[in-house]
């Protein structure tokens, strides 16, 4: 009896301590229960025309390309050949071993916990779960890291803790590059747990430490992030838990367990890395001190100067909304107006210290020419400045958090008025800047706000009013205002981007396969002797996730051997610099590869499609007089010195037509993919639909110039199952006036 009631005590205690943590996994398995993500897969969906989305809130991002196009067809890929370590359905034969963390049915698999899932749930419930547990191991891992080094100050508690995890859960960067980097620093604040819960020498705690760095490693190893955190790991270790470096054993052992971490993952990964070294991109990519956008720094001081809202054009013209966010919130200024610092003294606390030297190291790399070499020695040249905006971030706010933890808050009006005026500056800094008009309205179809720039940072106001005369009027006191002001300010991040990423289920993204696009797609497959898929349209490697042999594809590892048998007249040099690189592999109607952006490889749809005798285009006569039904549309009609440029789509095509100009000359013919007509158009067959864009290219004659004025300009198709039917007709008034253009 006594047992069991000590049972019960215990258990309820550790349901009391816990309740945030329970609360999290109840979450977690109704977030699994009905196939939740956060995916943007649904933007595929769209491009191939699939009704069923399965989008269940929000709206994909299309600037979420590394995920949608990448990241989620990868896992596709893996499922269809069975958790295997090459990809059989693939022209490239890749190996899915690369720096996103897949779940590969080898030795590393115990080393992914997130992906345990996938050996014992079908697919989607798997792929649920893991989305969901990242989600939950972020706002847990961070919620028990900020409790176990603010636990010593006087205003700490779980409260704090809580508001500071959502807080920097929701903050721009950790929600706009989630899909991408969630895994790492979702898995980051457990590894410095591990390494603050060091008690005395033990074999179990360095096969932990072994254990959980490994798992960080492998979530996603890509070194400008890795690197960062790194550093900032150090910074934060230093300012709370200084006596971690004065033993020097535990310094060594840990420092040894961490490198018996980074040995694991370069045995695992050696093939990879082998290859990726010598890469032109990203392996020989070097980044130098000083390359960093001043505004976008600023932005890590001062939130919300780079954008509008999650949906809106940037003001940073040559970033997107993923690459102009940051780690930022209202803290830092919320901490400078109403902390109540006793005396100068309070600015030199060690925390303050090491945190601003924090600071002070990032903002070096990213703002001023730091010699190559030091660079080099410290591996920052390994990482772009605007790599570093997670842990700037960081060290920011912890410091802002920090500050109000030790010291509590004063609340009076002259503060409140301070921090009205500071506000209101940092929300006119874009224009400030000129690079936004307030008054110039947006389209409000558009989702936006009614002016371009959002106010939703300005609800801290009223917010904070409330705080001061409930303050005032001795209602709460410090204990319970410094919680409320950190939830203060994680509501603008909150309102601000909660609904960057959709909530997708992911039974459609792994029933897209069985679909009657992808079956049409096959199908034209089938049709090419190699089994391949020559299909422009749908970019990165989509295709090859939905089980298709797709030219079209992303190539995480350079595959020289396969592109050398298709170009052997490209000198070397060039051929390396084209080549050798993690790319997304187009097609384009272009005469010779190249490389227009560090990773995108365009290659000549010409030299890729296979010929066939019935690609062969005949252009007869016909009278403009005769009277059919209609087969296509023409969409854009150009004459430039006597070429005659046509384009649009047509159903049922045979690649026989016929035209009212006697003495015209094809020059060139083009077929595109027009998966945006497959919705439209119910009648024709599907596998027509896809390919049903064409394109010509007419040398006209003084004589066809003469008919066109005269009689108009009509062409039809010559189906052998529908006989002649009208593309484009052009009566001698519809034409007038573009020839008179011209």
């Amino acid at each position: 009896m006594n047992l069991t009631i000590t049972l019960s005590n215990t258990i309820l205690f550790y349901v009391k301590k816990y309740w945030f943590e329970n609360v999290i996994f109840i979450l977690l398995l109704f977030y699994t229960l009905f196939y939740f993500t956060p995916s943007s897969y649904g933007k595929a969906l769209e491009m191939l025309g699939i009704p069923n989305t399965g989008l269940i809130f929000g709206t994909p991002q299309a600037a979420r390309s590394d995920e949608w196009a990448v990241w989620t067809p990868y896992l596709q890929a893996l499922v269809n050949n069975h958790f295997q370590r090459f990809n059989a359905y693939s022209i490239y034969h890749e190996d899915f071993r690369n720096f996103n963390a897949l779940p590969i049915y080898d030795w590393a698999l115990f080393f992914k916990p997130q992906f345990w899932s996938f050996l014992i749930a079908e697919p989607a419930r798997a792929f649920s779960f893991h989305h969901g547990f990242l989600i939950a191991a972020f706002i847990i891992g961070w919620k028990q890291l900020i409790e176990k080094i603010m636990l010593p100050y006087q205003y700490a508690s779980p409260g704090i803790a809580i508001g500071f995890s959502l807080l920097l859960f929701f903050s721009g960067f950790v929600q706009t590059f989630w899909t991408t980097v969630g895994p790492i620093i979702a898995i980051f604040p457990w590894l410095l747990l591990v390494l603050l819960a060091w008690k005395q020498h033990s074999i179990t705690y360095y096969a932990l430490l072994i254990y959980v760095t490994t798992v960080w490693l492998l979530s996603h190893t890509y070194p400008p992030l890795v690197i960062s955190c790194i550093y900032i790991g150090l910074f934060i270790l230093g300012a709370f838990k200084t006596d971690f470096f004065s033993n020097f054993k535990r310094c060594f052992f840990s420092l040894f367990a961490c490198l018996a971490a980074v040995a694991i993952v370069v045995y695992y990964d050696k093939d990879v890395i082998i290859k990726m070294m010598s890469t032109v991109y990203p392996g020989k990519r070097q980044s130098l001190g000083g390359e960093g956008n001043f505004y976008m720094w600023l932005s890590t001081i001062i939130p919300y100067i780079t954008h509008s809202t999650s949906r809106t054009v940037t003001i940073v013209n040559s970033l997107n909304i993923c690459e102009a966010t940051a780690v930022s919130s209202l803290l830092p200024l919320m901490s400078l107006c109403f902390a109540d610092f006793k005396s100068i003294k309070d600015l030199f606390r060690k925390e303050i210290v090491i945190l601003s030297c924090a600071l002070v190291f990032f903002t070096a790399w990213w703002l001023f020419p730091v010699p190559q070499l030091i660079g080099e020695l410290l591996l920052l040249t390994k990482v772009p400045a605007h790599r570093l905006v997670f842990s700037l971030g960081l060290a920011i706010n912890i410091k802002a958090l920090f500050i109000l933890v030790e010291y509590g808050v004063r609340l009076n009006f002259k503060r409140l008025l301070i921090f009205t005026f500071l506000l209101l500056f940092c929300w006119c800094l874009p224009a400030i800047f000129s690079h936004y008009n307030y008054f110039s309205k947006f389209d409000i179809s558009d989702g936006a706000a009614p002016f371009e720039k959002s106010t939703l940072e300005l609800i801290v106001i009223p917010l904070i009013t409330t705080l001061l005369i409930s303050y005032r009027f001795k209602w709460l006191n410090n204990t319970v205002t410094v919680p409320v002001i950190v939830f203060t300010a994680m509501l603008p991040n909150i309102l601000y981007f909660s609904t960057f990423n959709p909530i997708q289920s992911a039974k459609s993204i792994f029933t897209a396969k069985n679909s009657e696009i992808v079956a049409a797609l096959k199908k034209m497959q089938h049709e090419d002797s190699r089994d391949w898929l020559v299909f422009p349209v749908i970019p990165g490697a989509v295709l090859n996730g939905l089980g298709l042999r797709s030219f079209s594809h992303v190539l995480i590892q350079p595959q020289l051997d396969f592109f050398r048998t298709l170009f052997p007249e490209i000198p070397a040099n060039e051929f390396n610099h084209i080549f050798n690189r993690y790319a997304h592999i187009e097609l384009y109607d272009i005469p010779k590869p190249g490389s227009p952006y560090s990773d995108r490889i365009s290659i000549p749809i010409k030299k890729i499609r296979e010929k066939s005798s019935n690609q062969e285009i005949n252009i007869g006569f016909s009278d403009c007089n005769i009277k059919v039904a209609r087969n296509g549309y023409l969409e854009a009609v150009t004459l430039d010195n006597k070429k005659l440029y046509l384009s649009g789509w047509i159903t049922n095509n045979d690649h026989r037509y016929l035209t009212n100009l006697k003495s015209s000359k094809l020059i060139a013919y083009h077929e595109r993919p027009r998966l945006d007509i497959v919705g439209v158009q119910k009648d024709a067959p599907l596998k027509d639909l896809l390919v049903a864009g064409i394109g010509f290219e007419i040398m006209l004659s003084e004589d066809d110039i003469k008919t066109i004025r005269n009689e108009g300009f009509c062409l039809f198709n010559d189906n052998k199952q529908y006989g002649i039917t009208e593309l484009f007709h052009f009566s001698t008034a519809d034409i007038e006036a573009f020839m008179r253009k011209k």
